[in-house]
Formats: C-alpha cells, sequence, structure tokens
C-alpha cells in the first residue's frame, strides 16, 4: 500500500504535537525514558549507501549539543557540519543562524527531503525551542544517519547567547 508523504507527516508532526514534543506547542520537557514518535514506512524509501565509512567522521551520537557547542562546530574549518532548520518558513526568513539549511517541518515533502541527505554527513538539528527537534533526531537515526543532533534550547537559546544570526532572502 502506498502512503502519501503528506499523510506521513501529518500523522508524525500530530504524535508530536499530542505528545507535547512540538515547538508549535507549549515546551514541555520529554523524560528521557519516553520513545519519540517513529516515522512509518514508505514504499518509495529507499537508503542511499555511504561511500566511504571509513573517513567519515561523526560529531555527536543524537545528543543535544549547547548553543556554544554548535558555534564552535560551525566555526571549525576542520569540521562539516549542516545546521537544518526546521521552525516555519516566515520565521526562518525572519532570521536563522547563518548558512543553516531550511528543511521546515511543515512541508509536504519534509520527510523526502530528509531521506535525501547523505547519511554520512554531520547533521545539527534546530527548531524554536529545541523540542520538535529531539524527535526528528531520534527518527533521522532510526533512518541511518550516523551523526545526528540537535541545539539544546532551539533558536531561542540561540538568540538569547547572542550568537550571530542572519535575516532570510527577501
Amino acid at each position: 500500500m502506498t502512503r502519501s508523504p503528506g499523510l506521513l507527516i501529518m500523522a508524525w508532526l500530530s504524535a508530536v504535537v499530542l505528545a507535547g514534543t512540538g515547538c508549535v506547542a507549549a515546551e514541555i520537557a520529554v523524560p528521557q525514558e519516553e520513545t519519540p514518535v517513529q516515522l512509518e514506512d514508505d514504499a518509495n524509501h529507499t537508503t542511499p549507501e555511504v561511500e566511504d565509512e571509513e573517513n567519515a567522521v561523526d560529531l555527536c551520537d543524537g545528543e543535544q549539543l549547547s548553543v556554544t557547542e554548535v558555534y564552535e562546530f560551525m566555526t571549525d574549518d576542520t569540521i562539516d557540519v549542516t545546521v537544518i532548520d526546521i521552525r516555519r518558513p516566515h520565521e526562518y526568513e525572519e532570521e536563522h543562524v547563518p548558512g543553516s539549511l531550511y528543511i521546515g517541518i511543515m512541508q509536504d515533502d519534509f520527510l523526502q527531503q530528509i531521506r535525501e541527505l547523505p547519511r554520512e554527513g554531520n547533521y545539527i538539528i534546530i527548531c524554536w525551542h529545541g523540542n520538535t527537534s529531539r524527535s526528528v533526531v531520534f527518527n533521522m537515526m532510526r533512518e541511518g544517519f550516523s551523526s545526528v543532533c540537535d541545539v539544546a534550547g532551539g533558536y531561542d537559546a540561540w538568540r538569547a547567547a547572542g550568537l550571530p544570526l542572519e535575516p532570510g532572502a527577501s
């Protein structure tokens, strides 16, 4: 049975919001022992092969990083890291972490865009408060990503720390 990616995303987001882990919902801490929502399989889903697994350097293994740690990784020329902003489009357009990639969790093709990323990359997920990003990290790890983590406190913590931000393209 083929399922619409839009329906999968809506089911996933509904479960995340109901569990109290959504950036768009009230901020509620999720106990570490709870298991975040799992992605449903998609009939068209394929996992890309890792080309050079021996030379891959994993920065993190699903944990949360402080904004200071993330900024240090981003400014270290020897580390290749991709920050993925999953907030709403207008929030990203207002301002975002410099150089971050926008893949909005509310987009119909969110799962497809995530699944197209190379599994061997180093990814740091950022949302508004640091709640929804936890579920995205968990699900990316289940999808075979080896180095993915999120920003503790999210965009709010980044901004409060006075770290650089840039406006979106108008």
